[in-house]
């Protein structure tokens, strides 16, 4: 358990491979020959980096849901959350909520975190998040996709209880790269 965020790191399963609208042929026999159990498929964001608003869904999505479908491959889906203001959160779930009704995510939804406001602001932002999705839903199904960092920024100890994580640590260096994944692991 680390004592710092409170995740228990024994808990958390690597078999995952995140699909974006960048991925374009999915080598399913070979996934499932490594292990590989789920995908995770970018749905899209409502706001940029630059926080301007407008819905960049992916456009391969329905796509790749259905051939993942076909393969035998359940799937979730992912948004990056990026709400300033609860406004903002409940417009964000409100364009997510065209992907998730459109390709409905057996492995539920998750947010990848990319908060800016203090914990207090944030912890709003993601209880409008939990509602909405709730709302569609996908309760016990619902998780962040998460750096230690953006995990910092709201209160993962309320959080847990409701939420799942996924959390997306980092190597420091190349060397660590040799420890965590096989070179078979880039020919998916």
């Amino acid at each position: 358990m680390d004592p710092y965020n409170g995740v228990d790191y024994t808990k958390l399963t690597p078999y995952i491979v995140t699909i974006t609208r960048n991925t374009d042929v999915i080598s399913y026999p070979r996934m499932r020959n490594m292990g590989v159990s789920g995908l995770m498929l970018e749905a899209g964001n409502l706001f940029n980096q630059a926080h301007t608003k407008y819905w960049d869904r992916n456009p391969r999505l329905t796509i790749q849901a259905q051939e993942a479908e076909k393969n035998n491959f359940p799937y979730a889906l992912f948004t990056t959350g990026r709400a300033r203001t609860v406004e903002e959160a409940e417009e964000e779930m409100y364009y997510f909520s065209f992907a998730i009704r459109k390709n409905p995510p057996k492995l539920g939804a998750w947010i990848e975190l990319n908060l800016v406001r203090p914990t207090t602001i944030n912890d709003q932002i993601v209880n409008t998040y939990y509602k909405e999705l709730v709302r569609l839903g996908l309760k016990n199904k619902i998780g962040f996709y998460a750096t230690d960092r953006q995990l910092q920024l709201v209160s993962w100890s309320t959080h847990s209880k409701e939420w799942l994580l996924w959390l997306n640590r980092h190597v420091v260096s190349m060397v660590e790269l040799g420890d965590q994944i096989t070179p078979q692991f880039f020919v998916v």
